[in-house]
């Protein structure tokens, strides 16, 4: 699961790993007010533990997770990821993390309560984030 928005990621991930029966969920930590819940799950882990796996992305963005993510994906030696991030993130997100592994990325999409201004002022910034993703690769 991909970091930010944790109270309406975070649900839909455990749905996803359960429906899957993926063995493992991932989550990124990242100390901000958006990921509370998902770093609150990390902080009362034990470690290490075979069902969660926790990471802080070297840097707090995506492009930092996509890199993270092509570790984790070459460490543990798996062959594909299901990446759990907001409707509105999956398309930038999707493309950043391919650009990094040669691993089967699929993508889930949970599903925020934004209101109208709120989709606008993120179909603006992920659609100048889509650009600069296509005009700067993360991976080459």
């Amino acid at each position: 699961m991909l970091g930010g928005a944790a109270s309406e990621r975070l649900p839909a991930a455990r749905q996803v790993q359960e429906k899957l029966g993926i063995p493992v969920l991932v989550l990124s930590q990242t100390d901000t007010l958006g990921n509370r819940v998902a770093d609150a799950s990390c902080g009362r882990a034990t470690f290490p533990n075979p069902s969660l796996l926790c990471f802080r992305p070297p840097e707090l963005d995506t492009r930092g997770e996509a890199r993270a993510i092509s570790r984790l994906v070459e460490l543990n030696g798996w062959t594909s990821v299901t990446v759990v991030t907001s409707s509105y993130h999956v398309t930038r997100a999707g493309r950043l993390i391919r650009q990094c592994t040669g691993a089967d990325v699929q993508m889930v999409a949970s599903h925020p309560d934004l209101s109208a201004g709120q989709w606008l002022r993120r179909f603006v910034i992920e659609s100048g984030g889509l650009l600069d993703v296509s005009l700067r690769p993360e991976c080459p």
